[in-house]
């Protein structure tokens, strides 16, 4: 079974039309989930592809983070599974500018919201944080955007 985070990242890094602005052209440091990362996410250790080679800058990238599934209350007992709401976080890095992340967050905006996809019933932005930095990455400009995710939870 795939999980979420991995399966809005396979949304995001198939939309590489250079015409249209896709995400992962847009992203020119990858598209990351924290399996990819390890527990401290986007660093030169566990992701050299989100840095500039040469000058070892952040390049525009994004973090897939999901968090865990809460249960909302309709269940079958007899199939055994409950209805589920889950956030996903995503954080969109650059060394300096916001324009590029502006312009990705808008393009996933395209991707995900009130879409369907497999053991998805709905996907729908429900915050957005602007102009951020991130001390973790030598004060990058950050912003994000979190999708709610309506699906369910079952045995089997």
């Amino acid at each position: 079974m795939t999980s979420i985070a991995a399966a809005i990242k396979a949304i995001l890094v198939a939309d590489d039309d250079e015409d249209e602005g896709g995400v992962a052209t847009l992203l020119t440091g990858g598209i990351y989930t924290k399996a990819d990362t390890g527990p401290d996410g986007i660093n030169q250790v566990s992701t050299p592809d989100a840095f500039d080679e040469d000058t070892l800058l952040l390049l525009p990238s994004a973090l897939i983070c999901a968090r865990g599934q809460i249960p909302t209350g309709v269940r079958n007992r007899a199939a055994q599974y409950t209805s589920t709401r889950q956030v996903v976080e995503i954080y969109l890095y650059n060394h300096s500018s916001y324009a590029v992340l502006y312009q990705a967050r808008t393009r996933i905006y395209k991707l995900l919201q009130d879409q369907r996809f497999t053991s998805v019933y709905g996907c729908h932005l429900v915050n957005q944080i602007d102009d951020e930095r991130a001390e973790e990455l030598d004060n990058a400009t950050l912003i994000r955007a979190d999708y709610q995710i309506v699906s369910f939870l079952s045995v089997g």
